[in-house]
């Protein structure tokens, strides 16, 4: 008998490794294909899916049953892999720097980076108050759509929303 996401949600509450299991090979090859859309690196999103099952796991008792499994999941993917290419981007950010010094592309690539960070913090600076807040909750602190809800009183959807249209003013200004 196939069990619902609910059964297993409420399983893996019971640190039940089998509901855990069966979760993480139902929802395996969808967060592979959304990951690698977005990262585009198959070691990375190796990663980046341990990553998240690892924190389902940690954040088990935290989870509810009665909200879609499956978006929760994706979720926690995209977050994971907006956070590995932003620590990708920075790394490759500090590696570049050196490079000013060395030679004139190495100056471009700082140049550029640096252009893109200073137009980023700009975006953000000029969002409307409660959605800079909610964005930086969600990427300075790592926080959740639902600790995010939680600690500013609103409903995850009205977060969801906030952090869409503060990535979408984003990819306005960077591309």
């Amino acid at each position: 008998m196939i069990k619902s996401d609910k059964q297993l949600i409420k399983g893996l509450k019971k640190d039940d490794k089998k509901s855990f299991d069966e979760l993480f090979e139902r929802y395996y090859d969808q967060c592979y294909a959304y990951a690698i859309a977005l990262v585009k690196d198959a070691a990375a999103v190796e990663d980046i899916i341990q990553n998240v099952f690892l924190k389902v796991w940690l954040a088990r008792m935290r989870i509810e049953a009665s909200r879609p499994f499956r978006n929760y999941l994706l979720a926690s993917i995209r977050n994971e892999s907006l956070s590995y290419l932003r620590l990708k981007f920075h790394s490759s950010k500090v590696s570049a720097m050196p490079e000013v010094a060395d030679s004139a592309p190495g100056a471009i690539n700082y140049l550029t980076y640096s252009e893109i960070d200073t137009k980023l913090s700009g975006v953000v600076s000029k969002m409307p108050t409660q959605r800079r807040r909610i964005f930086e909750m969600s990427r300075n602190q790592e926080l959740s759509i639902n600790e995010i809800s939680t600690k500013l009183n609103l409903s995850p959807r009205t977060v969801e929303r906030h952090l869409y249209l503060a990535l979408k003013d984003i990819r306005k200004v960077i591309s």
